[in-house]
């Protein structure tokens, strides 16, 4: 997310405004001042120091180590004593900062938090009132008994559950077990692609289908659904590697019942073989009972090779989605932002945005929220620069408009540029009419906004428009943005003043 949302806003902008932080921008939280004068937050004073003993002051650039930052008691004051609202949406509560920290933070029953399955797949974020729902009767990883063995197991995994073979002689699967790799990866996945998050058919599809299938449509999907495919790979994996060791200590008791049988076995045949009874009648009452044994151990033998059989079965099937995992995220990696060449060195994107009712059904259903541009240049040894959409907005701007951003990367000329970041910034969405002028919106950087200082890390936190354009707008029957579900935006950075 961008740094508009999270921390309390003031009810009244203007008498707070020299209670901001130097560094975040928002009210000041423990506030100490520098030398120079400038007020930053406790924390994002730890943040400045995290890695170097000495940092320049984010305003005036003056060289300041810890002892030059003091404790600001009339600034924490006048902060405490503001008027704020909480930031968490469908929350009405208003008071005091004071009262917002020290009691309603940790009350507020309107904070979003993801879902414990989060680390499996599920994306559901919602209030701490709504998530008791989700896990009872929503989240597709929760918890269910398995109608064939009743094991507890995972909602999305329960069609490739394993039955425990101590309950099923039978080792009844799920799902088949043989499944080798040629059949992974060329179409026979009809167990897979009935999975509600993941479908390797767009993995098939290519190998079977690449004189016919649209290249472009299936770049587009690998790009989207990367994360879903690797984590419901993973957990699929997870639930495998369970599998095999329930089947190990399985295996173990077999062998020691075996054991147990062989050695009581061993010892009646033995006393048979060495005439301890003469008695034929006791003779004959006793080979019923060897017989059963006997009976019994070849039993216990046929499970004991069903079971080695399930088990090579399952490391095999482990395999071959270890394999698709590595395949995934090495595809993963070189989508990253910035992590190619850039696009141009002049200062101006031109980004083609393809499948955008796609993409905003995805981000209404908080399953990807954003997507990042191909990095750019302003000049040929200039600041590097890619651009952050939100489909469906973000901050003020979220259900109603198309959020889009600018985002300062870390560059390979960082050192001799002028920091900070001043130059003017056009938003544009072509017309692709050729009829109208296109959408356009600019804005120039906040210098006081640390998302144009000089990157600490990979990229700063992305600055801009939250409400750069409608919904109502954009997708209107006769708009002249939006055609063949495509849209262009064009991003244009003023090259006055640039030198290195």
């Amino acid at each position: 997310m961008v740094a508009l949302a999270s921390p309390p806003r003031p009810l009244n902008i203007a008498p707070s405004s020299g209670l901001q932080c130097s560094a975040c921008g928002f009210l000041l939280i423990r506030p100490k001042q520098t030398e120079c004068g400038h007020r930053y937050c406790a924390t994002c004073v730890q943040g400045l120091f995290r890695k170097e003993e000495e940092v320049n002051c984010l305003v005036c650039q003056e060289r300041l180590t810890q002892k030059k930052f003091h404790n600001d008691r009339a600034a924490e004051n006048d902060t405490l004593a503001t008027e704020v609202k909480c930031p968490h949406t469908g929350c009405g509560w208003q008071g005091l900062l004071k009262v917002y920290l020290g009691t309603h933070q940790q009350e507020c029953s309107f904070v979003p938090e993801p879902c414990p399955n989060a680390t499996f797949g599920c994306g559901f974020v919602g209030a701490q009132k709504g998530m008791k729902m989700h896990l009872l009767e929503e989240c597709q990883w929760r918890m269910v008994p398995c109608p064939r063995c009743s094991s507890s197991v995972s909602l999305t995994l329960l069609k490739d559950h394993v039955c425990s073979p101590i309950e099923k002689r039978d080792i009844s699967l799920c799902g088949p077990l043989n499944t080798m790799k040629t059949e992974l990866l060329s179409g026979s996945c009809s167990m897979i692609s009935e999975h509600p998050r993941l479908s390797l058919q767009c993995l098939t599809e290519t190998a079977e289908n690449q004189g016919k299938s649209n290249k472009a449509t299936l770049s587009s999907h690998t790009k989207e659904a990367n994360e879903p495919h690797l984590m419901t790979l993973l957990s699929e994996v997870y639930n495998l590697h369970s599998r095999l060791d329930r089947q190990e200590a399985v295996n173990t008791t077999f062998k020691q019942l075996v054991m147990d049988k062989m050695v009581s076995l061993t010892g009646l045949v033995s006393k048979a073989t060495n005439g301890e009874s003469a008695d034929a009648c006791h003779q004959q009452q006793r080979d019923p009972r060897v017989e059963g044994l006997e009976k019994m151990v070849v039993a216990l033998g046929l499970d004991l090779q069903k079971q080695l059989a399930a088990m090579e079965a399952l490391q095999h099937k482990c395999l071959e989605y270890e394999k698709v995992i590595q395949g995934l995220q090495s595809s993963r990696g070189s989508h990253a932002p910035g992590s190619q060449e850039p696009v141009s060195s002049n200062g101006i994107l031109v980004w083609k945005i393809e499948n955008v009712s796609s993409l905003l059904r995805t981000a209404r259903a908080e399953q990807r929220t954003s997507y990042y541009s191909r990095a750019f240049c302003t000049h040929p040894f200039g600041y590097r620069l890619c651009c952050r959409l939100y489909p469906n907005g973000d901050g003020s701007g979220k259900g109603t408009h198309v959020s889009l951003f600018l985002v300062l990367m870390r560059g390979d000329y960082d050192d001799v540029l002028r920091w900070p970041f001043r130059q003017k910034v056009t938003f544009l969405v072509l017309d692709q009419t050729q009829q109208q002028k296109p959408f356009r919106e600019s804005f120039v950087p906040d210098i006081l906004s640390a998302s144009f200082h000089k990157p600490k890390s990979h990229m700063n936190v992305a600055s801009g428009s939250p409400q750069f354009l409608k919904h109502s707008q954009l997708l209107a029957s006769t708009s002249p943005y939006l055609k063949n579900d495509t849209i262009y935006i064009k991003v244009a950075i003023d090259p006055s003043g640039l030198e290195v």
